[in-house]
């Protein structure tokens, strides 16, 4: 069998699998390179995804927050936030964000993306057995808010207390002298 000699600075050791995502100008697999000379990109092979969130948001997402997933080509997968920077970076374009790392619950149905743009909702609260409404039904009233309430009674307005909104699909809690399935005005777009 035959033996050869690995000398120091020939071989690079990973703590785990690493995916190789590019070679640097000028570098092919097999050739020598000067010490200190960069090679190649690697990445994880285990998907993740990297928000690039607006500073103002950065109290709002939080370690461990629950989040959806909407892939390139109508795929979908679910995932949790593994971690918030403490650290801001800025663009060349001057843009300011902060980097959120999100593990996938799923890796696989992602195992052929690199760099594919998503959509990631996270969900930074729940209630559960909430009655919601549209925002745009909310009134604002002197103290407070209302929605117009129709039926076979007429129109008439309902006081209403806000509790939690969704963005994501323009929800918001309400409570008050509401029952589930009365229907709720919203203005014409």
């Amino acid at each position: 069998m035959p033996s050869a000699t690995v000398t120091l600075g020939q071989v690079v050791f990973l703590p785990t699998a690493a995916k190789i995502s590019a070679w640097e100008t000028g570098i092919t697999p097999g050739s020598s390179a000067a010490p200190g000379t960069a090679l190649m990109t690697a990445t994880s092979p285990v998907p993740q995804v990297t928000i690039s969130l607006d500073p103002s948001l950065e109290s709002e997402i939080k370690v461990g927050d629950k989040v959806e997933i909407d892939l390139p080509e109508g795929g979908a997968t679910t995932g949790v936030v593994t971690s918030v920077s403490k650290v801001a970076s800025t663009s060349a374009a001057g843009v300011t964000t902060v980097p959120v790392y999100v593990s996938l619950d799923h890796p696989k149905v992602a195992r052929n993306l690199s760099s594919a743009p998503v959509t990631v909702k996270v969900t930074t609260g729940s209630v559960a057995n909430a009655l919601v409404v549209p925002i745009t039904a909310l009134m604002a009233r002197s103290g407070g808010y209302a929605v117009e309430v129709t039926g076979p009674g007429g129109h008439h307005l309902v006081t209403v207390t806000v509790g939690m909104f969704d963005d994501a699909d323009g929800l918001v809690q309400v409570t008050g002298n509401l029952t589930p399935g009365q229907h709720v005005v919203v203005p014409a777009l």
